[in-house]
């Protein structure tokens, strides 16, 4: 069922297991995400959601600077840069709170 609904609305199916379904070639972005998830190069980041500062970094504070990058006018560097800096911060905040 998991194979039929992630054909049908062209996303990653969540049961690897179908990976190799003929369906998944025809559809380029499916094959490709399938592809890379598969390489054993490819390592998953998990993003800090247990950071309090989380949601606020990445809704209020960077969505507007990525529009700014999208729009040209800032240079796309200063995103992550700008992203990494604010997760350090909010990350050495969190360590101090909680003792780590």
């Amino acid at each position: 069922m998991n194979s039929y609904w992630a054909e049908k609305t062209g996303v990653l199916p969540a049961n690897s297991g179908v990976n190799d379904e003929s369906w998944i070639q025809g559809l380029p972005h499916i094959a490709e995400a399938v592809k890379v998830l598969n390489d054993p190069a490819t390592r998953v980041v998990q993003m800090p959601y247990y950071l309090p500062e989380f949601n606020a970094i990445t809704k209020t504070d960077m969505e507007p600077e990525f529009q700014k990058v999208l729009q040209g006018t800032l240079p796309a560097q200063n995103f992550p840069n700008a992203f990494a800096a604010k997760l350090t911060e909010a990350q050495a905040s969190y360590r101090q709170r909680n003792g780590g």
